[in-house]
């Protein structure tokens, strides 16, 4: 008998030694989990809260986001330093619950880049952030990227809004992208999204069949792109493209409707291009159609390579064959916002 209880005291204390090493395994790991690679690390990493960081140059990122599965909340913090002086510091909160939270956003956005000032009209940021979004995809899986990097798109696009009105030398400008209204992509401002022309310089049949859904159509759209094309443009401005469909101050209109109306579920005579059931509407759902079959096209078309990673997102698959041609568009695509900003 005393033989057993001896026993079955070294079989539990072998137990209690193996949970001891599980829970300081455990331990380990979470406060362990760092990667580093480009200046990257991760500092924080669990289902609810990430905490990333990311140097470039003189500039140091410091990335934060909570999201509260319970309250459906998010709340995302990004710190900008350069030369060890804090330039930006913003935290961004977005609740879910929100009737039409998605049609709020941009006043949002141009209220937080009013309030900042030159110093952050700097390359070596935007090359941070770029960085930050694509060292973190390589990390993490896409449910992670989805609920904690998307939010940082939020602040990329506070950043291109107060550099476009230092550049213009007006106010603030921000006019939500459509792919974002329809879960496409993370938030973004139409007026910072640049289409390649090339897409459009395919045969007049394909563009008939992508594109345009008449001949009618086809005529104006031809005599609307064609100008770019003839004055050898490589790219067209996303709000520039889309004032083809709706106009912008249509659009901008349609979005303080939204935002305050929830009877626009009306007749599809009343929506620009029908409903969002209808055949041709990118996407499934209720009420107007804000997001047209072409914009979906483009879309697709510009992520065959995956290409820009911000705009493309994770879980997309690229075509090998059109990675040169996406690597140059790329880097001309730099070429021409450092044109722009002068820098």
């Amino acid at each position: 008998m005393k033989k057993t209880n001896i026993k079955l005291v070294k079989i539990a204390l072998i137990l209690i030694g193996l949970l001891g090493l599980h829970s300081c395994y455990e331990e380990k790991s979470d406060k362990d989990f760092t990667k580093t690679e480009d200046n990257f690390s991760v500092v924080e990493a669990n289902t609810n809260n990430v905490k990333l960081k990311q140097k470039n140059n003189n500039i140091v990122l410091v990335y934060e986001n909570s999201y509260n599965h319970t309250e459906k909340t998010n709340t995302s913090r990004l710190k900008i330093t350069k030369e060890n002086k804090l330039i930006y510091d913003i935290t961004y909160n977005i609740d879910f619950k929100e009737t039409k939270y998605k049609f709020r956003q941009s006043d949002k956005v141009i209220e937080f880049a009013r309030k900042l000032n030159k110093e952050i009209n700097d390359p070596s940021i935007d090359n941070g952030i770029d960085q930050l979004l694509s060292n973190g995809e390589k990390v993490f899986g896409q449910e992670t990227v989805n609920t904690h990097l998307k939010p940082l798109f939020f602040h990329k696009s506070i950043l291109e809004t107060k550099k476009r009105q230092l550049a213009n030398k007006g106010d603030c400008e921000c006019t939500v992208h459509p792919s974002y209204l329809i879960d496409k992509t993370g938030f973004l401002c139409q007026e910072d999204f640049y289409i390649p022309i090339e897409i459009f310089k395919n045969s007049p049949e394909q563009r008939s069949r992508n594109v345009v859904y008449n001949d009618t159509e086809e005529v104006l759209f031809k005599q609307f792109i064609n100008p770019y094309i003839k004055n050898k443009r490589k790219f067209i401005r996303f709000d520039n493209f889309y004032s083809f469909f709706v106009s912008k101050p249509r659009f901008n209109a349609f979005v303080q409707v939204m935002k305050n109306d929830d009877l626009l579920k009306t007749k599809g005579s009343d929506c620009w291009f029908g409903k969002g059931s209808d055949h041709g509407c990118c996407g499934n759902y209720d009420g107007c159609c804000y997001y047209t079959h072409i914009a979906c096209y483009v879309h697709d078309k510009m992520c065959t390579d995956c290409k820009p990673r911000w705009f493309c997102l994770s879980g997309c698959i690229p075509d090998k064959k059109l990675k040169e041609d996406s690597k140059r568009l790329e880097q001309e695509l730099i070429k021409l916002k450092q044109e722009k900003y002068g820098h």
